[in-house]
């Protein structure tokens, strides 16, 4: 009986983007967008990625409105910390 082992091919890995803790990187074999946020990874299609991205941005610009407009207020705690 013959077996049926699956074949890969090898990560064909672009990174897109890079920062303090994140990156974005592409791979074009895989066809998957990989964002990496600290320890976090998410594996995405890039439609999908490109609809995450288009939701951070709208949260980003309302945030920033309501900083202006004095609805909202940084709070005071340590860098990294959350809730």
């Amino acid at each position: 009986m013959r077996s049926k082992l699956k074949t890969y091919q090898q990560c064909e890995k672009i990174e897109l983007a890079e920062t303090a803790g994140f990156r974005v990187i592409y791979c074009s074999n895989c066809q998957v967008v990989e964002l990496e946020v600290g320890a976090l990874s998410l594996r995405l299609t890039p439609e999908m990625a490109q609809h995450f991205a288009n939701v951070l941005m709208k949260g980003s610009l309302k945030l920033e409105r309501l900083t202006q407009s004095g609805m909202y207020q940084k709070p005071m705690m340590e860098a990294g910390a959350l809730h």
